[in-house]
């Protein structure tokens, strides 16, 4: 079903199914059978259907998941497979200083 998402329909969901958001291009919710929601980007890659986890909810709020999902979004238009992207990013944050830049570098060389 796609419909403009806001928190309080977020918050209600009670169906098990996959949401799709009109207002954010690629933005899905996902509810589980126990009732769990999670966030996820689906996009298309080199011809191929894919689907990026942007977190579960509630630990991401409806406004961080479009954030995501619209970064996630501007690296398509630039040619950069999100999920590859996300991956450096996160383990870069992690161990911080240079790696950081190295990461940076990898994307730019490989990707």
């Amino acid at each position: 079903m796609k419909t403009v998402f806001t928190d309080a329909f977020i918050k209600n969901i009670k169906q098990a199914g996959r949401f799709t958001d009109a207002a954010t291009s690629g933005l899905n919710f996902n509810v589980k059978s126990n009732g769990g929601g999670y966030w996820v980007f689906r996009y298309l890659f080199g011809g191929k259907r894919l689907d990026l986890s942007l977190g579960a909810y509630p630990a991401i709020t409806l406004k961080e998941a479009r954030k995501r999902a619209i970064a996630a979004r501007n690296d398509l238009l630039q040619g950069i497979k999100p999920k590859i992207k996300t991956f450096y990013r996160e383990y870069s944050i992690e161990v911080m200083g240079g790696i950081v830049i190295l990461s940076d570098i990898i994307l730019e060389r490989f990707y």
